[in-house]
């Protein structure tokens, strides 16, 4: 796309209002998108713009110049893609409704990779974090790039478990690229920035509204050949991924889980349906034709590093809450909380009621 086409579609998607549906329909009639943004008043609403929508074009068009929108981006770090682009991922192209703009910082060419995304509960258990690192961790392994939408629990550890390995990872947000939602996962999303890729159909600068994760979950399925749902409630965002993966004819696969955890029920129940049981990264390389030498768990020494080590060292003398150990240690929250769900992950600390947390 041109660079003015281009500097008028993003102060166009800037205007709230002026969405997926809105740019798709301009494009395929064929309008230039300077043409709309500088349309006079009364011909606006005959692009199908709406009277709030066509007061705040105005407004933008009163304060703001047609480039400065993508500058700021760019001086951001953040790079745009374009349905009209020939490298815009063809798995995502063929998708309904597929986003008509995408944002993102690091290697895009991730997006034309083999992938398998990986969802589930933001309250996850530590059966189910354990075994989410494992699979993306030996995903990664075989050079499959793991899609998933950095949430708390299941996704997180996705995201984790790939880079583990040394591998490639793909985050989806419901927010703007820039916006990183939940904050604790600042320091992840700088990693994944430095070696895989962050990306979003919403404009820079967008809050994560709720409204925002089902069109991001249709996103993480359409960029991926296959789903794995790790746990997941009978009414939960993970099983609308699946039912996104579902109708775009992506293959399922579902972690079993205790018939009486209500984190399992939702992966239970699409067994039952029909999905794919899945017990390891093996199910999923055999699935397509991947050839498996061996898959084993990470190595089985423990190594810590400093942070790890400075809360093993708080921990000895007993039971600590979440707030001593801050103080004792000093750390930000949100690396506390990394640190702390690593070493349980390794079986090293346990916690209990009340957030005390303890040696194993």
């Amino acid at each position: 796309m041109q660079s003015g086409e281009l500097s008028a579609l993003c102060a166009l998607h800037s205007i709230r209002g002026i969405g997926n549906r809105t740019l798709t329909r301009i494009y395929q009639q064929q309008v230039p998108f300077t043409e709309i943004y500088s349309a006079p008043a009364a011909s606006l609403k005959n692009f199908g713009l709406k009277p709030n929508t066509i007061d705040q074009l105005l407004a933008y068009r009163a304060r703001h110049d047609m480039h400065e929108q993508i500058s700021g981006y760019q001086r951001q770090g953040i790079s745009v893609k374009t349905l009209p682009d020939e490298d815009y991922p063809e798995l995502l192209r063929n998708i309904y409704n597929p986003p008509f703009i995408l944002y993102y910082k690091g290697d895009f060419s991730l997006t034309q990779q083999f992938g398998i995304a990986i969802v589930g509960s933001r309250a996850a258990t530590v059966y189910g974090r354990t075994q989410t690192h494992q699979l993306a961790f030996d995903l990664a392994r075989y050079q499959v790039t793991v899609v998933s939408g950095m949430a708390r629990g299941i996704d997180t550890q996705a995201h984790k478990g790939a880079l583990a390995a040394g591998g490639k990872t793909i985050a989806v947000l419901g927010s703007g690229v820039d916006v990183i939602y939940p904050g604790e996962n600042y320091w992840l999303a700088q990693e994944i920035i430095d070696t895989g890729l962050l990306i979003s159909e919403f404009a820079p600068g967008t809050r994560p509204e709720p409204g925002n994760f089902p069109m991001r979950n249709r996103t993480i399925s359409g960029l991926a050949h296959g789903l794995a749902v790790m746990e997941a409630k009978l009414q939960s965002g993970a099983l609308i991924t699946a039912d996104f993966a579902l109708e775009q004819g992506r293959d399922v696969f579902a972690l079993p889980g205790p018939v009486n955890n209500a984190t399992s029920q939702g992966c239970n129940y699409l067994i039952q349906q029909g999905a794919m049981l899945l017990t390891g990264a093996a199910d999923i390389l055999a699935e397509y034709g991947i050839e498996v030498n061996e898959i084993k768990a990470a190595d089985s020494e423990v190594k810590l590093d400093q942070n790890q080590l400075k809360v093993i060292e708080c921990l000895q003398s007993g039971s600590l809450h979440i707030d001593a150990l801050r103080n004792t240690t000093g750390m930000h929250p949100g690396l506390l909380s990394s640190v702390l769900l690593q070493l349980e992950l390794q079986g090293l600390i346990q916690v209990t009621v009340g957030n005390m947390y303890s040696l194993l």
